[in-house]
């Protein structure tokens, strides 16, 4: 499974990998809706293709640097995919809970 990244984390200048949760995961295990949880996976998935862009910019030297940033992307990818995996069963709103949410938060007396 791929490790969860950090947005902010730094070392030696460069984005440290793989050490810490997304603050997108954090904020996601404490939404209290569908929406929230569709923002935050959204974002995640913006962070990770970020993430893939600077990985591609920094040259890789060296074999070894390669293989490691070829290791690096594809665990970006595999978080994309399985983020957008979880997006695409919230649109697809089989059990109708996206869409009362919506049609709750249109309704009168929202606040």
């Amino acid at each position: 499974a791929p490790r969860p990244i950090t947005g902010g984390a730094h070392l030696g200048g460069r984005e440290k990998k793989g050490d810490a949760h997304t603050e997108g995961e954090e904020r996601a295990g404490m939404s209290s809706t569908l929406l929230e949880r569709t923002r935050a996976l959204h974002e995640e998935v913006e962070r990770y293709e970020r993430l893939v862009a600077k990985d591609f910019h920094a040259e890789a030297k060296t074999h070894a640097s390669r293989l490691s940033q070829s290791h690096r992307v594809k665990q970006f990818v595999d978080g994309i995919r399985k983020r957008s995996a979880e997006l695409a069963g919230i649109y697809a709103d089989e059990d109708g809970s996206r869409k009362e949410e919506v049609a709750a938060m249109a309704g009168e007396n929202v606040f």
